[in-house]
């Protein structure tokens, strides 16, 4: 009987070690969430803008910290294509936000866009750089949120 308390203790105190040295679970990367819906250029033509979020959020533009991708093209035009910055005639725009009211522009950088399809979703990468350094590299697959807009 003694030995079977012995070897239960070494095993509780094994246990408690193990808890001891486990890494804290790891918290969600940045930007894991991300959606698309179309816009219109500043000339009133069709655009696409891409929101990159560290959670889900029905507000547009989200009052999270987010980054924010507009390109002056329609849905149909964006598969399989690399836009960059800066560039002449400019793609579109894209900014890193701390809030709805604070952003800042990017300086260089790209988007390649893969998949598109209008009514589910929009996929690429993305590698851009903002004016504080600060660059965020990031593969994402955006729900496609459709929404009434009127251009032109």
């Amino acid at each position: 009987m003694k030995h079977i308390l012995f070897l239960v203790a070494i095993l509780a105190a094994l246990g408690v070690d193990c808890a001891r040295q486990a890494k804290p679970a790891a918290e969600p990367a940045p930007y894991s969430y991300a959606f698309a819906m179309p816009d219109c250029a500043p000339w009133d033509g069709p655009a696409v803008v891409l929101y990159l979020l560290d959670s889900n959020s029905d507000n547009v533009p989200p009052a999270t910290p987010h980054v924010r991708v507009t390109i002056w093209k329609g849905a149909p035009e964006l598969a399989h294509r690399t836009f960059r910055w800066p560039a002449n005639p400019q793609p579109g725009a894209a900014a890193q936000c701390s809030s709805a009211d604070s952003c800042e522009a990017v300086i260089e950088g790209q988007i390649t866009f893969g998949a598109v399809d209008p009514n589910r979703f929009v996929e690429g990468e993305l590698n851009l750089r903002f004016g504080s350094g600060e660059r965020v590299r990031k593969a994402f697959k955006a729900a496609w949120r459709p929404r009434r807009i009127g251009c032109g």
